[in-house]
């Protein structure tokens, strides 16, 4: 039967669970949200989507016993933000390879700056997004991971996170990325510049975005030898070097229109 096959099938099951919590949250039945979250996380410990979920309901879980003057008598569920950072080190623990934990515990930090907790070190949003550029720098997705954070940072806490990443990169005596995944945490590092705004007025004039262009283009020349065995059809590491110096040079054309 049709039944008997879906069973066994994983997708079908994180389906269900999926639309249950959907459901759950329409309801507003938090302390399920939670429950059924972390079930499905400790199977699951890399969906970043379940995060969110059940950072949301550790959230309306506190909101609700401070009105309701109640407490949650199921001991399954979370309802303290110790709860929460108890679970996702937990998880980061025992799930080292996966990037959803430590996002999460970035997620959480940012919530708690946002709603100004006044037991929120600021701080230490920046130790957390150096923590995770360390362990996961390398990988192409890490700037579009820790642009989500960025505005969670103060000027001088950005200036601080900028150059604590430079240094976990390794440059040769020509200052080039030593191999492939320098090369990766590089281009991340030029990206999240971008993000924050460095290749952008005010921070950044004319001339200065010029400068950044001729930067990009001769480091992505000297890297050429690190990826000489890549197919000509692939992307290369190095491209995102090239592909950063044409959007800014285009950003320049749109705001100029000089050549």
């Amino acid at each position: 039967p049709v039944g008997k096959q879906l069973e066994d099938k994983t997708s079908y099951w994180e389906l269900c669970n999926t639309k249950k919590i959907d459901y759950l949250k329409k309801l507003q039945k938090w302390e399920q949200v939670n429950s059924l979250a972390k079930d499905v996380l400790q199977q699951n410990p890399d969906q970043w989507s379940l995060y969110l979920d059940y950072i949301t309901s550790v959230f309306h879980i506190i909101y609700d016993n401070n009105e309701n003057k109640g407490e949650v008598n199921d001991e399954t569920v979370d309802k303290g933000i110790e709860d929460a950072v108890s679970f996702i080190t937990f998880q980061q623990d025992h799930h080292t390879k996966c990037r959803a934990p430590f996002l999460a515990q970035m997620e959480l930090q940012s919530r708690l700056i946002a709603r100004r907790d006044p037991n929120v070190d600021e701080k230490d949003m920046v130790t957390l997004m150096v923590k995770y550029y360390k362990k996961f720098g390398s990988k192409q997705c890490a700037s579009m991971d820790l642009q989500l954070f960025l505005p969670s940072l103060q000027d001088s806490q950005a200036d601080k996170f900028f150059k604590d990443v430079f240094e976990e990169i390794t440059f040769d005596e020509n200052l080039v990325p030593c191999n492939v995944d320098q090369m990766h945490r590089h281009v991340n590092w030029y990206q999240l510049r971008r993000y924050w705004g460095h290749h952008h007025s005010p921070l950044a004039n004319n001339a200065k975005r010029c400068q950044v262009v001729g930067e990009l283009i001769n480091i992505y020349e000297k890297c050429l030898p690190l990826v000489k065995n890549f197919k000509s059809t692939e992307i290369c590491p190095n491209d995102g070097y090239i592909m950063l110096a044409g959007q800014i040079l285009w950003d320049l054309w749109m705001e100029t229109e000089k050549d």
